[in-house]
């Protein structure tokens, strides 16, 4: 399951740093009340700062050994997200508490709120990346496995230099390996932002993934064909010749002073070449930029007037 909701575990580790425990390893018994042929037993990771008290805090709440001594009888439940499916630790504590103390203490049952976990989605994420590294130290994976994670190839453009690794289920990817150029594939208009800003979705062939990009009306060309041109006879018939690159962005919405409002509708299909770009934090999940787009009338059957450029990394900040 996705998401584990009021799970009893059992306490299996807890990791020691600087003299004191911050984290540790549950046992959970999903289906525990079927046949023992129905069971499955899972791991999740769990940090201090997801414990849940129903007392003040002393200076006794700064150590796990404290909190819960790893032979203790008392009951524990969890709140876990599946976050490393590959991992021999899947699962990450989005909350922790005593249950025994809970009900003496007649206290409500801790929850979290599928609102608060949107609205902190971000918040959410770094604190399950933190995770990744003391899994993989614990477990003895690489962190990246753990994580979902990949390195950055080095010709690929950053908007902050200390991004490192990425989400290899946020882009596209191919025998492992980043896709850093993607030529004329079809787009969906998702919101038009400004007269200059916009967010097209696309979807890879043979992929239900569905991946953001920006666009701006510096690369957007309405070109206004007449009719459809076969792709075999288009070099031949193609109206549109240009003798150089400048000539190309003089048809770009921004230097036609065309508004992308006026232009752009959400839903309308667009053709569109675009390039990985890589950003932290990246709360609205866009991880792509626009090397031109074409749009209007029989633009799905024309190319993109601009080649593909090989890297993001030659985009000013």
């Amino acid at each position: 399951p996705k998401r584990l909701k009021l799970c009893s575990v059992k306490l299996k580790y807890l990791h020691r740093s600087q003299f004191k425990s911050k984290c540790g390893v549950v046992e959970i018994c999903i289906n525990p009340d079927e046949t023992y042929r129905e069971r499955v037993i899972t791991y999740a990771f769990f940090k201090l700062q997801r414990y849940e008290f129903f007392t003040p805090k002393d200076s006794f709440a700064t150590n796990l050994v404290n909190i819960m001594p790893i032979y203790s009888n008392e009951s524990f439940s969890v709140i876990a997200e599946l976050a490393f499916p590959e991992s021999k630790i899947p699962y990450v504590v989005l909350a922790i508490w005593n249950e025994n103390l809970r009900i003496e203490m007649n206290a409500p049952i801790p929850q979290v709120d599928e609102f608060d976990l949107k609205q902190d989605k971000n918040k959410i994420q770094q604190y399950i990346n933190s995770c990744a590294k003391v899994i993989a130290g614990i477990t003895n994976e690489p962190q990246a496995s753990v994580a979902g994670l990949t390195p950055i190839p080095p010709n690929v453009g950053r908007v902050n230099k200390g991004v490192k690794l990425i989400d290899s289920t946020k882009v596209v990817m191919e025998k492992g390996k980043l896709v850093e150029t993607l030529d004329n594939v079809t787009g969906v208009v998702e919101k038009v932002l400004s007269d200059h800003i916009a967010i097209v979705t696309f979807k890879p062939k043979f992929s239900s993934a569905k991946y953001r990009v920006f666009c701006s009306s510096d690369d957007v060309f309405d070109l206004k064909f007449k009719e459809r041109i076969n792709s075999r006879h288009f070099l031949e018939k193609n109206p549109f010749k240009f003798s150089s690159g400048s000539d190309v962005w003089k048809h770009s919405a921004r230097n036609s002073k065309v508004p992308l409002q006026g232009l752009l509708r959400p839903g309308q299909k667009v053709k569109l070449n675009a390039v990985p770009l890589f950003a932290y934090p990246n709360p609205a999940d866009v991880y792509y930029v626009s090397f031109g787009v074409l749009v209007g009338k029989h633009s799905l059957d024309h190319p993109v007037p601009v080649k593909c450029i090989q890297t993001s990394a030659i985009f000013p900040n």
